[in-house]
């Protein structure tokens, strides 16, 4: 069973190579290092948290910005571009005008004009959060 390691889909395509490549209905596009998928089912300081790095990679999918390899150690490597999992919850953004804002920018890139009528519920699975 392919199942999301950020928000536990069962539909996530997962590729296993050096790195973890996942193709998720809710997540979008993103990779982990291979210790990362082993060990994150066991980090349990980062679960409660694991929707907010699901967000920030949709976000990422959506302005198809490059696919973002995610650590849960600061690695070494010259895999570009990263972040450690941690990372992404810090940076969350706390106030509701900040994901206001975000919300607003999504929607424009996938607006083709003023008015145009957008059916995401056929694009993208919410988040069950």
């Amino acid at each position: 069973m392919n199942q999301c390691p950020l928000c536990n889909d069962t539909s996530a395509y997962i590729e296993r190579s050096e790195s973890i490549h996942i193709e998720c209905r809710t997540c979008g596009i993103y990779k982990l290092n291979r210790k990362a998928f082993d060990d994150l089912p066991t980090e349990h300081r980062l679960q409660p948290n694991l929707f907010k790095v699901s967000i920030y990679n949709m976000f990422r999918t959506v302005r198809n910005l490059p696919i973002m390899t995610y650590f849960i150690n600061d690695d070494l490597s010259q895999i570009t571009p990263r972040a450690t999992l941690a990372e992404i919850i810090e940076q969350f953004p706390t106030h509701v005008s900040n994901r206001a804002d975000r919300v607003l920018l999504t929607l424009s890139i996938k607006s083709k004009f003023a008015g145009h009528r957008l059916r995401l519920l056929n694009q993208i699975k919410d988040h069950p959060y």
